[in-house]
């Protein structure tokens, strides 16, 4: 058994060391590059949505009561928050999905 361990060891294998131990010879896998991503998606997100706001809000005050522009402006609001949300809920649901089959898909 020592000597299977030996010549193991000395044996040129690709790195194994990405999500749930595995990887692809020196390429990640698709959970690492999500998992890498995955904080700039949601900075970018928040960011997403406050300019909604923004832009939504100073359209909704500059509307001057025409119901064509102010459900436009409101519009931009659902959107950008709405936006924000999914992108939370995906996280959320990739989370429950990860604790409930025990696989690591965001690393």
């Amino acid at each position: 058994m020592k000597l299977v361990k030996e010549v193991w060891a000395q044996t040129d294998l690709p790195d194994y060391s990405g999500v749930n131990g595995w990887r692809l010879g020196n390429r990640p896998l698709l959970g690492d590059v999500i998992s890498q991503i995955l904080p700039y998606v949601f900075v970018a997100a928040g960011m997403g949505m406050f300019v909604m706001l923004i832009i939504g809000g100073f359209e909704l005050m500059v509307s001057g009561g025409d119901s064509g522009k102010m459900k436009a402006a409101q519009g931009k609001l659902t959107g950008g928050i709405v936006g924000f949300l999914l992108v939370v809920f995906a996280y959320f649901v990739t989370q429950i999905i990860e604790s409930v089959f025990s696989v690591n898909i965001l690393g």
